[in-house]
């Protein structure tokens, strides 16, 4: 059909007729247009073909589920404390002190001389008496000093041993269930924060303190050296508990699906949405107690969705 073949048509139609007819041959027009521009434009070969999607690859961190040991802590404070009471050394006379051989922190023998005490008194025969040690160990405390005057009363030295201390805890009640003779301990002091010291506990005081709702505890300390002493203050954890041959995965990575706690575990490069049940938690990380096997691999970072591929980075 042409335009001029049309221009007859509409003469020898009404008017109304002639308007109907010239709409139709647009909208036909129309049609031809579109399906030519949406599908006559491919060909056959592959440069024609349609950009495929993009896959989105998601980089992971992951972690490898093997038996492992858990433990839970709670936080203490504490002091050191010597395991024996210093023994204090006292001269068997009265009189003034004319010589001091020992100097505080000398390690000495029983028997060993400490000092010298002149007894006399005007008119009297000049002799000298030795203040000797009662029993071996290091000088704690010395307050002797040349020209002091002392009698039998007066504690001129302290005997000790400073490597035998022990670690005094103040337990919360609370945690008496979980506090037996054998319990492990981690402590730090305030003048070397970045050294831990294990302890065990041995003894375990019957009372609980009224004031303080708190029981007494002493640890021995495992690996004690020079950079402890008496009277500091410590902080620790208690070991409250501990599990052995369990699974574990940080709590970060457990998530919530349809009520259901969830990991997400890898297939291939795949991430799959896996049901657990869960356990003890710590600060870090939580136990499972179902729902995984030795070997899965579990996403511990990384923002990821059942059937999400990933990347694994670490």
């Amino acid at each position: 059909m042409n335009i001029a073949n049309l221009k007859s048509k509409i003469k020898s139609l009404g008017a109304e007729k002639a308007a109907t007819l010239f709409i139709a041959f647009l909208c036909f027009l129309l049609i031809i247009g579109i399906a030519v521009r949406t599908f006559g434009g491919k060909s056959s070969g592959p440069a024609g073909q349609g950009r495929r999607a993009e896959v989105n690859v998601i980089n992971v961190e992951v972690k490898k589920i093997e038996p492992q040991t858990f433990i839970r802590t709670a936080n203490m404070t504490g002091e050191l404390v010597s395991r024996t009471s210093a023994v204090s050394i006292f001269p068997d006379v009265s009189g003034k002190v004319v010589e001091v051989l020992v100097s505080k922190g000398d390690t000495v023998k029983e028997g060993e001389v400490l000092l010298r005490v002149d007894p006399s008194v005007p008119g009297s025969s000049y002799k000298i008496r030795d203040v000797s040690a009662t029993v071996g160990g290091t000088i704690l405390t010395l307050n002797a000093y040349l020209g002091q005057k002392v009698s039998s009363s007066t504690a001129v030295a302290e005997l000790g041993d400073p490597l035998e201390l022990i670690l005094r805890l103040y337990i919360p009640e609370k945690y008496l269930s979980n506090l037996k003779k054998g319990t492990e301990a981690v402590f730090t002091t305030a003048a070397w924060p970045e050294i831990s010291y294990p302890a065990d506990a041995f003894y375990i005081a019957d009372t609980v303190s009224t004031d303080t709702r708190t029981v007494i505890s002493e640890f021995n300390i495992d690996q004690p050296d020079e950079k402890l002493k008496a009277g500091m203050f410590v902080k620790a954890k208690l070991v409250t508990e501990k599990l052995d041959g369990v699974f574990t995965v940080p709590t970060a990575a457990l998530s919530t699906y349809l009520g259901d706690t969830t990991v997400y575990t890898l297939d291939g490069n795949k991430a799959v949405r896996t049901v657990v049940t869960t356990g003890s938690s710590n600060d870090f990380e939580t136990v499972v107690t179902s729902g995984l096997k030795a070997g899965d691999t579990v996403v511990t970072i990384g923002t990821v969705t059942d059937g999400s591929t990933v990347n694994v980075i670490n």
